[in-house]
């Protein structure tokens, strides 16, 4: 199938934005066969830069494939361009693995994040040909399941999903697949499947009479976690290695809906975290690895862990970021470390300025120490800041912008940094302490935020804020009950995609949708919830009680702090019991000697290298900034010995002769490393090509002197020999335009039974284009399809002008 509908697409794919999206072929992807006993489709509902991103999503990949006869393939949305081909070829939306048709899996698993993927889930099961609602659903379509902490309510979402899953997926989730693959082995259809799956005790269906549980997976700290993901060709939005240090946060900020998802928190062992930290760079090459929780700064052998992971790593130009850190968790020793090898941001979420807010969130964050740790932060080079604030707090009063002005002054007349100020609207989440609060109107917030922008100067401040009317969607949909779902669904049959992105959520379309409802829906979010009101997700137990919730909500409005939970803490929320509780990472009794660079390491010689290496099937949608990072962390895994950069981002010095516009194959790339001269050159190309993305290999390298004057392999090239595959007809119709495109060039066509072929010789500098490919799609935009255009040699100028061209020693002309 893989084969049929990437052929069916072929060059139309240049017709959308970032083709890279939906060709799969990355390194390290898990491709089984489909004829696989059990086949799960994974999608996280938002483009494939934003789904590469996403942790849970590894982790479920990884833990899916690994399982016997069990299949995990990748779905993602379409963008609006991408939807469009789709439809216009009759295509279904499929899998990155295989290129299998949505409807052809027996699960079509959902991880959510976020309360705006609403419509995007839709649009998955709607461009996969599945039924959007479940009771139209028959025995040839997949189970649709949902997990994720923005399913916590479930009910705006009850018309749509099978079954939702509540809670940590690590081993119950497993147990549960094989089940079901084993059911289906012995000849179980749709429903009887689907009758196994409601009875799990962490999975909600609508209609069920108990409540549903929240799984705890209290295996977190004991084992590595080494994933088995594909690693992005095309960059996406986090594009970094992630360790998680910690699941779960002892601080219990009201406002916080993660804090109670993934109660009680849980560390992982330093020598887990070198563990997971040495995969990632053996075995992706990354280079930036962020130390991940929701308070990294409270796992409680962060100096231990820092020491160790920069004495192991700050040679090999590995550096760690670590975000979310609290003010009171920044030491200087930290601070000093983490600058070794590159510096990340400083982030400070203050989300509200006045102690009493403060107090009532439960989150103390002093200005006097934020001046302290930027203070300190400028000796090791930082110059600006970060700020997060939230409006429409609890506690918030009308003195509350000015309040934040007047915060936010303080800081950067003592400090002299440059500040960038993000502004959020509140919204109350389900589970929480403030879950029956008001939520602030969409022109009350812009009042609110306009007021502080204006009350700022702009060119001292970098200003931003989250549309307000996002956040009442998300509002609606995160507190909703199940008639939010005919909103979602009308929304969608409207128009509405992709609403957790501002450049397409479109507010004219909500607005319509929402005005034609026989209730108000606007009201019914922002208003406060009573005491002894129903709620739409009290058919989900997260393991936190009730009274607690109410208890620490009496607290916040008393300005009454809470302690961190501890393993001896009093607090009785109902998140620990006999088998699940705090786990702390063990105190490392001697720090163990780390690997240095031996004596010597930095006096070795280095000498160009020129390599060749082929850029074919889905190789060939990856950009130029896509190339260079593919072979930079080719040559991290694989230890190359190459020479860096200097400054404050070091990266391989890498240059390429002649860089091809998107969509061109190539038999004969050529690009340029500084190598370590007693490298063998043959071990080059054989420990690259056992881990190069799908379509390239590499053909052969060499160690080069340029001639007398040449500075760059660019400068350096020729030209190159160039064949232009045509569908028979179309040449036939358009021979004299193709003619006239690279004459006096082109060579005599070859003729084929369904193809013409052209070859032709083009030079550096010929006409006014930046790429061959470019005229083409230029000349014949609605054609794209029936044509396919390969370089097939690469040519240097050689010593003296007026002799032949020459090519790289061993290169190929091609299959």
């Amino acid at each position: 199938m893989r084969t049929n509908i990437l052929e069916a697409l072929g060059n139309s794919l240049l017709s959308v934005e970032k083709p890279a999206r939906y060709v799969g072929g990355e390194y390290a992807i898990i491709r089984k066969p489909e004829d696989t006993r059990f086949r799960i489709a994974l999608s996280f509902p938002d483009l494939y830069e934003i789904g590469m991103s996403n942790y849970s999503i590894r982790i479920l990949y990884s833990m899916l494939n690994a399982l016997e006869d069990v299949a995990c393939e990748r779905i993602f949305v379409p963008a609006p361009d991408f939807e469009e081909l789709l439809n216009r070829k009759k295509l279904p939306l499929f899998s990155l693995e295989n290129a299998s048709p949505v409807r052809d899996f027996d699960i079509l698993a959902f991880t959510v994040g976020y309360e705006l993927s609403a419509t995007s889930i839709l649009s998955v099961l709607d461009m996969g040909g599945v039924p959007l609602r479940r009771v139209d659903r028959g025995p040839g379509d997949p189970i649709v399941v949902a997990g994720g902490s923005a399913l916590t309510n479930p009910a705006p979402f009850s018309n749509f999903l099978d079954a939702v899953f509540i809670g940590e997926a690590e081993q119950v989730w497993s147990e549960l697949i094989e089940r079901l693959r084993d059911a289906k082995s012995k000849g179980a259809g749709r429903r009887e499947l689907l009758e196994l799956v409601h009875q799990h005790p962490n999975i909600w269906y609508p209609g069920k009479s108990e409540k549903t549980s929240r799984a705890v997976w209290q295996g977190f700290g004991c084992n590595p976690f080494f994933q088995k993901f594909p690693l992005p060709g095309m960059s996406a939005v986090q594009d970094h290695g992630v360790v998680e240090i910690m699941r779960g946060c002892p601080n219990g900020c009201r406002f916080c809906h993660a804090g109670v998802v993934y109660r009680p928190h849980r560390e992982k062992d330093i020598d887990i975290i070198m563990e997971e930290a040495e995969h990632l760079f053996h075995k992706y090459g990354y280079r930036e690895i962020t130390l991940s929780s929701l308070s990294t700064g409270d796992y409680s052998q962060l100096q231990s862990l820092v020491d160790r992971l920069t004495a192991r790593f700050s040679d090999r130009q590995v550096s760690f970021s670590l975000p979310s850190l609290r003010v009171n968790s920044f030491t200087l020793p930290i601070l000093n470390r983490i600058s070794e090898v590159r510096k990340s941001g400083l982030t400070f979420a203050v989300e509200t300025p006045e102690l009493a807010g403060q107090l009532s969130i439960n989150k103390e964050v002093p200005a006097e120490r934020i001046i302290e740790i930027l203070n300190a932060a400028k000796k090791f080079g930082w110059r600006s800041a970060k700020f997060y604030f939230m409006i429409g707090l609890p506690q918030d009063s009308e003195s509350t912008p000015q309040a934040i002005i007047d915060y936010l002054e303080e800081i950067r007349k003592k400090t002299g940094v440059r500040i960038h100020l993000t502004v959020n609207t509140f919204i109350p989440k389900p589970h929480t302490p403030f879950q029956r609060s008001y939520q602030l109107s969409e022109e009350k917030a812009l009042n609110t935020i306009h007021s502080i922008r204006n009350g700022l100067n702009r060119k001292l401040y970098k200003f931003g804020y989250h549309s307000p009317f996002a956040s009442i969607l998300e509002g609606l949909i995160s507190r909703g009950g199940e008639r939010v779902g005919g909103i979602i669904e009308k929304a969608y049959y409207a128009g509405a995609r992709l609403d957790a992105w501002e450049e397409y959520l479109d507010r004219d379309l909500w607005r319509k949708i929402l005005q034609e409802e026989s209730w108000d829906p606007i009201s019914e979010v922002s208003r406060p919830r009573s005491a002894d009101e129903v709620l739409p997700w009290d058919s989900i137990d997260m393991g936190v009680r009730k009274s607690y919730l109410e208890a620490e909500y009496r607290r916040a409005e008393k300005g009454e702090l809470t302690d961190p939970c501890k393993q001896l803490c009093r607090h009785n929320c109902g998140a620990c019991d006999d088998e699940k509780g705090i786990d702390l990472a063990h105190p490392a009794l001697k720090d163990k000697p780390e690997n240095k660079v031996q004596p010597g390491e930095n006096t070795r010689k280095f000498k160009r290298f020129l390599f060749s290496f082929t850029k074919e099937g889905p190789s060939r949608f990856l950009s130029h900034k896509n190339l260079v990072s593919v072979f930079q962390r080719l040559f991290t895994r694989q230890e190359i010995p190459v020479q860096y950069t200097q400054g404050f981002n070091p990266k391989p010095k890498l240059e390429f002769a002649h860089p091809l516009s998107l969509g061109v194959s190539s038999y004969h790339e050529v690009a340029m490393i500084f190598l370590e001269e007693s490298f063998e050159p043959r071990e080059f190309s054989r420990l690259c090509n056992t881990s190069m993305p799908e379509g390239m290999r590499i053909s052969s390298g060499t160690f080069f002197d340029f001639p007398q004057g040449v500075k760059s392999v660019m400068s350096y090239y020729h030209g190159s020999d160039y064949e232009l595959k045509v569908r028979r007809n179309f040449a036939e119709t358009h021979a004299r335009e193709i003619e006239n495109l690279f004459s006096p060039h082109l060579d005599t066509p070859l003729e084929k039974e369904e193809y013409i072929v052209f070859r032709f010789f083009y030079p550096d500098g010929k006409a006014d284009v930046k790429g061959i490919n470019r005229l083409l799609r230029s000349s014949f935009t609605d054609n794209l399809e029936e044509f396919k255009l390969t370089r097939i040699k690469t040519y240097f100028r050689s010593e003296h002008p007026d002799s032949v061209p020459v090519s790289l020693p061993g290169s190929s002309s091609g299959p």
